[in-house]
Order: C-alpha cells, then structure tokens, then sequence
C-alpha cells in the first residue's frame, strides 16, 4: 500500500461468516465465531460458508484463526509508521450472524425470530434483534474496547465505519432500525467518532451527522445524489473496484460475478466522479472466496495500479498504452523479484483465412500454443492452418516465471 500512496485500510472485521478480532470481555465471539466446521447446532463454532473449511480444531486452516488485541494495536502502529491509517467496521445491524450465533441467543429475541426475511446472501437468520437492550449494550462494549486499542497504539481513531447494508426486508421496521442507528450514533458522538458506512446508511444517517458514505452501486446516480445532500462519499464502484471478482469469464479464473468483471484496466480506464464532497477511492477484496494469501495477490495485482493511478490523478494523462507498459514493464518485474504472486493477461487468438495470429499485452514472455491439444509449440509468428482439420487451438503466456489462463479458439 505505501509504495502505491495509499493511505486508508479498510479493515472488515465481523460478516456473517465470522467474527475475526478479539474483544476484551467478549470470548465468544473468537472462541466460536472465528472458527468454522461442522457441528449439530454451532455451539463450537460456525457452519462452513461457500465451501469453505471442515476442521474448526485446526489452527492452520485460514478458516479458522482472528486477530489478537496486541497484533491489532501493532498493526495500527505498523501502518501509521507508513502513513496508513486503518479503519475498523463492525457491520451492523445485518450482516451479524457470525457474532449473533457466537453469543448465544443474547442478541435475538422472540419478536425478531418469528419473522421471515432472507438476506442478498440467502441468510434468514442473521440481523440481531434491535429493540433487545443487550443489542446497543453489545456494540457500545465492541466499540469501546476497539477505541481503546487505538488510543493504547498511540494513534487514537477518528473514524467508526457501522457498515449498515443489506437489512433484508421484513427484518426490521424502519423505526426498530432507526432506533437503533440512532443508539449507535450516540455511542460514536460520545466516543468523537464520526461515522462511515456503505450507502444505504444513508436513510438512517442523516447528512449533518456527516457519516462518509461508500458509494458501490456500478453507476454514478447514487454518489452524486449523496455527494449533493451533503455526505462525505468514497467511490467503491464494483465495476470498476470489486477487487474479488474475476477478471474475465473464464474456467480458470477465481473470483465472482454478480456485478461484472475487473481486471487492471477496468479499474484504470474510466473517470471517477468529481465532486467538492467526494473524498477519496476504495477497493474491496470481500474474502469469503478465497482460500490463501497467493489468492489474495492474484485478485489485487495487477487491478491495484488502476486504483492508485485514478485516486491520485483523477484525470490522468496516462494512455492506456503506457499504462500497460508501466504495469507489465515496471510494475510486474517488482513484485516478481519480491516473489509476489500476480495475474497474467491471457493471449488473444485471431484466425481469418486459415491464417493464426496471436498477441500479448507484454513486450516480454513467450506465447505458447497447440492446434492438438497435446504438442504445444512456441510462437514465431503468424501461421498458417487447415481448417478442414483444426477445431481447436489453445495458447497461453510464460512471463516472469508465472502462467496465463488458457486462451481457447474453436472453429464455428
């Protein structure tokens, strides 16, 4: 991040899936809900989410395992050493079945459970019950002990982000929910936290609260209606900045869909909105998807450079052209020689009148193809087939000791 200039971590710490920072006070909440496996009931720890872990008693499965207080009050002061500042979110009130499911039924209530409701992520248990007292007793505890990290790292936090999306609907009434919000912005105000959230806080926060709102629907409509209202708004677009999508629709790629693809371009080659109220950028890698920290690379780099090009030079003056090179020429080369993984751009095949030709978005590397399926050749040049007897040519890149995705051709 620092040799990027970027200067915010956005640090998701609580989700439906888990609960990953420890709390004074709170065991709970790291004892079961930073562990997932399968049980009869989660008394021990969570069901596995989107595949991923079996073994909640084995401490090297990435699925298991939290931050403890000391690495948390060390990671603030790590990050402040490079001009980072990291923002923590507690992601409320939906969005809580990790922590809901850790503290044993003090965070429902009858009223709440009678209802029926399923979220965006097909979950119909995990809002907590608002109008349940221990509900703002809770998240006054969670955000007080977090306050007093940072103030024992000798940075002192300015900033709460309460995340606030995806309330599924028949959860709550809108004056339960405000109610709530309204608790919570009072736990803030006290504590001199201004707020943060994604953009539907915005119909419980209203603009003089001054709550920064992450803007992440694809268009423009919704971050310049808040921009206009008054709110502080960071461009999250996820078109343009969902860093764990796939980068392409390919059998290879990891990574989701639902909003789009992104790749190093994507997040290079638009002009973010400009506006006095718009006040940074910010990428997402939602990590319920992946399975190690090389996966984690892969999905950031190369889609990083765009985001440090365009929060820095809104305008740039970079053609797309040179900023491939910089990326593949410059940027790539670095990580290579501190061994970080990354994300190789896939060859393009193009036949016409039985004549191949094949390219790359790098000057260096070596194609590779195959008109069998088994012998692969390395590409000179343009080439010349029997269509009546090729169906299928396949190519791929070697560059800086890593591997594309497979480029597939078929005859139509």
């Amino acid at each position: 991040m620092a040799t990027q200039k970027l200067n915010v971590l956005h640090l998701h710490i609580s989700d439906d899936e888990g609960w990953r920072l420890e709390i004074p006070g709170l065991p709970e909440l790291t004892e079961q809900g930073a562990r997932r496996g399968y049980s009869l009931d989660e008394t021990e720890c969570l069901w596995p989410m989107y595949v991923g872990g079996w073994d909640y008693t084995n401490p090297n499965s990435t699925n298991n395992g939290y931050v403890t207080r000391e690495e948390y009050i060390a990671l603030i002061q790590y990050a402040a050493e490079r001009q980072i500042r990291i923002i923590p979110e507690v992601d409320m009130p939906g969005h809580m079945r990790g922590c809901k499911k850790a503290m044993h039924g003090l965070l429902t209530d009858s009223v709440l459970e009678a209802r029926k409701y399923n979220s965006a992520q097909n979950y119909n248990d995990n809002v907590i019950a608002v109008s349940n007292p221990y509900a703002l007793e809770f998240i006054d505890k969670v955000i007080t002990e977090i306050v007093a990290m940072y103030r024992e790292s000798g940075y002192p936090l300015s900033i709460f982000n309460i995340g606030g999306d995806e309330v599924p609907k028949g959860a709550l009434t809108k004056e339960e929910h405000q109610a709530y919000i309204d608790g919570v912005l009072a736990i803030l105000a006290r504590e001199q936290l201004q707020p943060m959230g994604w953009e539907e806080i915005d119909h419980f926060c209203a603009p003089e609260t001054k709550a920064i709102c992450y803007s992440w629907h694809n268009t423009y409509e919704k971050s310049l209606e808040m921009a206009d209202k008054g709110y502080p708004v960071v461009l999250a677009n996820a078109n343009r900045l969902y860093f764990d999508f796939a980068y392409c629709k390919h059998h290879q790629e990891k990574g989701l869909d639902w909003g789009g693809f992104t790749d190093e371009y994507r997040s290079f080659d638009w002009e973010p909105l400009i506006h006095d109220n718009i006040i940074g950028m910010n990428a997402q890698l939602w990590s319920e998807v992946i399975r190690d920290f090389s996966q984690v690379e892969w999905q950031i780099y190369p889609k990083i450079y765009g985001l440090a090009e365009r929060s820095w030079n809104n305008r740039s003056a970079l053609t797309l052209s040179e900023y491939n090179t910089l990326v593949y020429e410059v940027a790539l080369p670095r990580l290579h020689a501190r061994r970080h993984n990354f994300h190789l751009q896939q060859p393009g095949i193009h036949v016409a009148d039985g004549i191949v030709t094949i390219n790359k978005v790098m000057q260096g590397g070596t194609i590779s193809y195959t008109t069998d399926g088994t012998t692969w050749q390395t590409y000179q040049g343009a080439f010349a087939i029997d269509t009546t007897e090729v169906e299928t040519i396949m190519a791929k890149i070697d560059y800086l000791d890593h591997e594309s995705n497979t480029t597939w051709w078929w005859k139509d």
